[in-house]
């Protein structure tokens, strides 16, 4: 087990690393943005379920293509909604939504959850920062899914970040890639 996390660990700190650098190859092509979204439900949904938290995806009434490597943008979504559902209780709401104005798509992923105290919100990126050094340990993660998704995000030449009022009060993080 220890061997496959080590496994994990080198491949996540390449992926940025290439990412970072511009190596990294995507495979862009046209990608309808609800069906992202109706394929996020469809991941989702069985836990929400059983972790008693209510998930809304909001299909979007015109859908509008953007031009993605599809897989990428899966794995931030997927590592976003990862981590709402990680820091919301039973009975709290997470919702995904998005914004499409003339030059870019935004995604939204908010939650009722635990929320971020303001000071560390300018380093939730930063690859070697934790929030809680002790869940590392609890839940076997290597701490590296917010900068996977900043680079990939930026490899797209979009944006991201995230907005939270502080503890308790949940958390919005959204990025935006070029329509």
């Amino acid at each position: 087990k220890e061997m496959e996390h080590l496994g994990k660990l080198v491949t996540d700190f390449m992926l940025v690393s290439k990412a970072n650098s511009g190596d990294l190859v995507l495979q862009q092509a046209p990608c309808s943005i609800n069906d992202l979204l109706e394929r996020i439900d469809d991941a989702h949904m069985h836990r929400a379920h059983k972790e008693n938290k209510t998930l809304s995806v909001c299909i979007i009434k015109d859908d509008t293509d953007i031009f993605v490597d599809e897989d990428r943008i899966m794995q931030v979504l997927h590592n976003l909604i990862g981590n709402a559902f990680n820091h919301t209780n039973s009975g709290d709401h997470i919702k995904i939504y998005t914004e499409i104005n003339e030059t870019h798509c935004i995604f939204y992923i908010q939650d009722s959850g635990k929320g971020i105290q303001p000071e560390h919100l300018n380093l939730l990126f930063d690859r070697t920062f934790r929030a809680d050094p002790n869940r590392q340990r609890e839940s076997g993660s290597n701490g590296l899914g917010l900068a996977i998704c900043q680079s990939l995000v930026h490899a797209h030449q979009g944006d991201i970040g995230v907005h939270s009022e502080g503890l308790e009060q949940g958390a919005r993080f959204w990025f935006s890639l070029p329509v």
